[in-house]
Parts: C-alpha cells; sequence; structure tokens
C-alpha cells in the first residue's frame, strides 16, 4: 500500500530542496524545457503487471474484493483488460515484432492463473510478435495463491522456478541464447544485432507463509549478467533489459521510504551494469508510469522505463521505436509512444454508473486511494476523522498524478503543498513533503518521449 511508505519522514531529503521545487514548478508554467552493419529500427512493446486471475477460481467469495481494495487492482476486470491489449497491438499498424513483459504476470502466483496467461499470449505469437516475460514479485511458489469460493478462500498450487519456465517456454525460456544457472534471468536476441537482457530480481526461494516483495541481483547472477554484457560488446550487439523490480529512484528518497519497489544496492548495481553497457531497462512493480534517467558524475547514465500496471488507473501499455544505428557510430534513438486502455464492451465492469472504462478505472483508484489515505492519517497521527477527511483527497489526488506521469500540478495546487511542507505543524508538513515529492517529476517526461540511449 503506497501510503504505508509514504508516510514517513522524509524532511531531510526534501526540504531543502522546497523552493528550488517551486522555481522549477514556476518555470515550468512559464513555458521553459528542461548489430547489424545498417541502420534498423525495431519495433516493440511493454505491457507490465496484468496481474491475471482465472476468474474459473471463483468470484463469490469476498476474499478479491478486499486483494482489489487493498492494492487498487481491478482484478475482476484483468481478463477482459488483458484481451483488449492484445488486440490493440494486433491492430496496430506497424505491429510490434515483440513485447516485453516484466514480471507480476498472474495476482498471486496461481497456477490456472498461468496458464491462462500463457494460452492468451499464443493469439500475439501466433500472429507473428514474439513474447519475452519474467516473473515479479507474486509469480513464483506464492504462499497467498488463492481460489475465491463463496466458503471462503481456498489456497492453490503455484509454480515453481522450473514449472514457470516451463509454462512460458515460448515466451523467453526455450529461445534463450543463454540462460542464468542461478536464476531465471536469461538473454535472448528477439531482432538481429539486438540483445535481451531479462533478469530476475525476485527472492521466491525465500517465501514461507508470507511472499517476499523487495527484490536483489545475487552475486552470481551479476557475474552472469556482466559476462553477457562483455560478450554483447565483443559481437557488437546492442543491449536493452526488462527486470521487475527498479534500479534507478523515481521519486525523491524513494530508496529510502519505499526500498521494496527497488533491488537491493540499487545505485551501485545499477552503475556497475550500466558502465558494463546496459542503459537503458524496462521495469514495472511501482505501478506507475514514470521515466528516470541516471547520470553519474563519469558520464555513465542508465534510464529506467517503468510502465504502469495493466489493470490499475490509467491502464497503460507501451509502443517503443527502437532505431538501433550502427553501434560504432553512436547512441541508439529510442521514441516512446504511451497507449491506455480507456474502452471495454459492455458488461466488463458497472458501466451503468460510468461514462466509459476510462471514468470507472480513474474513479476506482480514487476512492480506494481516499480512504486508505483518511486511515493511514487516523492511524499514524491520531488524526481525528473529519480532519483526516479534509487531507485524504490532496494525497489521493497526488497519488493519482503520479500514476499517470508527467505530473502537472495546478499553481494553486504547488502552493498549498510548499504551504503545508513549510508548516510549524509536524504533521502537516509531512504532508506537504509528500504532497511535493509526488508532485515533483523528474526528468525527462513520462509518457510520449523520444531518448538517446548511450552507451559508455
Amino acid at each position: 500500500m503506497l501510503f504505508c511508505f509514504l508516510f514517513v519522514d522524509i524532511s531531510t531529503r526534501l526540504r531543502p530542496s522546497i523552493l528550488a521545487f517551486l522555481f522549477l514548478a514556476l518555470s515550468s508554467l512559464a513555458g521553459c524545457s528542461g548489430g547489424s552493419d545498417e541502420a534498423e529500427t525495431v519495433r516493440f512493446a511493454v505491457i507490465a503487471d496484468p496481474h491475471l486471475y482465472d476468474t474459473d477460481l471463483g468470484l463469490e467469495g469476498k476474499t478479491l474484493k478486499a486483494r482489489s481494495a487493498a492494492e487498487i487492482k481491478m482484478i475482476a476486470q484483468g481478463e477482459a483488460v488483458l484481451q483488449e491489449a492484445i488486440n490493440r497491438l494486433l491492430e496496430t499498424v506497424p505491429q510490434p515484432d515483440f513485447l516485453l513483459i516484466p514480471g507480476d504476470l498472474t495476482v498471486d502466483g496461481e497456477e490456472p492463473g498461468h496458464r491462462k496467461m500463457a494460452a492468451y499470449l499464443y493469439a500475439l505469437t501466433d500472429a507473428g510478435v514474439d513474447v519475452w516475460v519474467v516473473p515479479g514479485n507474486h509469480d513464483i511458489s506464492n504462499p497467498h495463491a488463492f481460489a475465491d469460493t463463496r466458503a471462503g478462500p481456498v489456497s492453490i498450487y503455484s509454480p515453481d522456478a522450473e514449472e514457470f519456465a516451463g509454462i512460458y517456454r515460448d515466451f523467453g525460456y526455450g529461445q534463450a541464447i543463454d540462460r542464468d544457472p542461478h536464476s531465471l534471468s536469461y538473454v535472448a536476441e528477439p531482432a538481429p544485432g539486438l540483445w535481451l537482457f531479462a533478469i530476475d530480481s525476485n527472492r521466491y526461494r525465500e517465501n514461507e507463509t508470507e511472499p517476499i516483495v523487495g527484490g536483489r541481483i545475487a552475486p552470481p547472477t551479476m557475474e552472469w549478467l556482466l559476462f553477457n554484457l562483455q560478450l554483447a560488446r565483443e559481437k557488437n550487439k546492442r543491449v536493452i533489459a526488462m527486470m521487475h523490480h527498479g534500479m534507478v529512484e523515481h521519486l525523491i528518497g524513494q530508496g529510502d521510504f519505499m526500498p521494496d519497489y527497488l533491488i537491493e544496492d540499487w545505485d551501485a548495481t545499477g552503475y556497475e551494469l550500466a558502465a558494463a553497457g546496459m542503459n537503458v531497462i524496462f521495469t514495472g512493480h511501482y505501478h506507475t508510469q514514470n521515466v528516470t534517467r541516471r547520470n553519474w558524475d563519469d558520464g555513465v547514465s542508465l534510464v529506467e522505463i517503468q510502465t504502469g500496471s495493466l489493470i490499475t488507473y490509467p491502464v497503460p501499455f507501451r509502443l517503443v521505436d527502437l532505431d538501433m544505428g550502427d553501434p560504432d557510430a553512436g547512441p541508439m534513438q529510442m521514441d516512446i509512444q504511451s497507449r491506455f486502455i480507456d474502452t471495454l464492451p459492455a458488461g466488463s465492469y458497472p458501466d451503468d454508473y460510468y461514462c466509459c472504462f476510462y471514468d470507472y478505472a480513474r474513479t476506482f483508484a480514487e476512492n480506494l486511494l481516499q480512504v486508505q489515505a483518511k486511515e493511514e492519517l487516523q492511524q499514524r497521527y491520531n488524526m481525528p476523522p473529519i480532519r483526516a477527511g479534509q487531507y485524504a483527497p490532496m494525497l489521493a489526488e497526488a497519488v493519482l498524478a503520479h500514476y499517470a506521469g508527467d505530473e502537472s500540478p495546478s499553481f494553486f495546487t504547488l502552493l498549498q503543498a510548499i504551504s503545508l511542507a513549510n508548516s510549524s505543524d509536524p504533521v502537516l508538513a509531512e504532508i506537504g513533503l509528500i504532497l511535493s515529492s509526488l508532485y515533483n517529476d523528474l526528468e525527462p517526461a513520462d509518457n510520449d518521449l523520444s531518448l538517446q540511449i548511450d552507451s559508455p
């Protein structure tokens, strides 16, 4: 739950930059903007965190509704949304060459959910769109795998790592040119001259009564990655990567107060991989549309392109046009478009009350975020319900903006956040700092953008 991580003391990270933040915001309002031997363009798509639940497991109990509310996920609409996303990819002109899915393919690793997901993915490969997947923290050996029956939740089987690779044999694990013996990481060549590093950052082997949310790249896997990155350079291959967990902060202080959304030792690991030639990575997990470039002092850089969940507002997926160019001549050029599932067939959601699926998705998230924010304010600060109800909508609106990316708060909203951040009341000051962090959009743009991917 996002608010649990946000309501901590982050004043030492944010307070010195409040005036700079306001200045940058005002400037923005004023209109300032901050291997093959031949060039080849490759088009691919990215879908993150589809969290598919096999509805044959039941929709009659209370578990699914409670899980949807706690995690802001439209689980009941997951299958319809996935089908619509696949339809749109197949209707895209030109059609993508391949699709990346960086983890959390299922709600909680239910075996029927994985098999249903694989069945949907065959519709893409049968039409000529290759699919490449890695697991997320929900997908493997998950003790929370369940069926939602009228009598209550029933635990069901969640595949282990070997079985996961078998289910998704035709979506990466059977086509890999090299596989890490220590994890479900692999290297593939989805297009001539382009190597994909699919990194398994999950800790499912540690799952007991609870699934481990955070991630890491274990030393043997790191050694394997560096070896293959060196091989890619020797073979003059371009490199892209995907991983479930993040490796770059997407808001100020994220590594301190939301550590489970980043891998352990994220900055040092990111630098080592970027210096070795991995300069762009596609991630999910955090459920926001966000792109951030990390630049180190010696010129090494890493761009992380994070895509929001397919069952959470704003229900996004991405299309990427990659001009690989000549590896000896300069950087790759990447043009990114974000698309959104804004319509679904009648009956897929309670459409009697909403103008369209987009309206339902936003209202669904907004209502639950307000409830969560109000509860958190009351529990953490012993704030009276009426007062908590005053600030909960402000926090919910900021999180919605953060989900959607390209945060552009109004001048009044900015002033309100700055005023709260400078309050003599420590509770209000913390609320203001949280709002400021959520609205402070780190460069570059998040949804539609062009990137130059530099190599060391």
